[in-house]
Parts: structure tokens; sequence; C-alpha cells
């Protein structure tokens, strides 16, 4: 939940800032450059967040997220979801054992 509402809160406090700078001065070319640097500084942040996501997602695939498989498969699907990862393909390709030698 926490990783969730980080990504939700940092959204609102980049469009609350940017705006913020936009009314303030909309000509100013310092300004303008804070803005892009603290929007980039935020991507960072979110990319950091989706990862944890990502990494809760693949407890999920191992079914270790939760105790009740219910909760397990919602929460892997939503974690899954948010972070723009497929879940049950994911799960398929990762636990599927490689058996067989290639034929290279």
């Amino acid at each position: 939940m926490f990783l969730v509402a980080a990504m939700l809160a940092s959204f609102l406090v980049i469009q609350h800032v940017a705006d913020a700078i936009d009314s303030s001065a909309p000509d100013s070319v310092a300004l303008a450059a804070l803005k892009w640097t603290l929007a980039a500084a935020m991507g960072v942040w979110s990319c950091l967040l989706l990862t944890g996501m990502g990494i809760l997602a693949h407890d999920a695939v191992h079914r270790v997220l939760f105790r009740n498989p219910f909760w397990n498969e919602l929460g892997g699907g939503l974690l899954s979801a948010l972070a723009l990862l497929p879940f049950y393909a994911n799960r398929q390709f990762h636990l599927t054992p490689f058996l067989t030698t290639p034929d290279w």
C-alpha cells in the first residue's frame, strides 16, 4: 500500500509544484529548468517505486507474498498491473524449468 500511495502522492506533488511554478512566472527560463529538473527527479523516484512493486509482484509469482492464495493472486496481479508487468505470463516462463539444452 505504501508504494502505491507514494506513487500517487508523487504525481500530485509534481503536478502542484509545476502549476505553482507556471503561475508565478510563466516566461522564466530558470524556473522552467527548475520545473523540469524536479520532474526528472520525481521520475527517478517513480522508477524506484515501480521497481519495488515489481519486486513484490515477483514474490507473488513465487506465491510467497501472502499466506492466503486469494490475496496472493489479487495483490500480485494488482502490483503487476501497476508496474506494467505480465503477472501470469511471468509466472509461466519464470517457474517453468529449462530442462533441455538449446541446439545451438
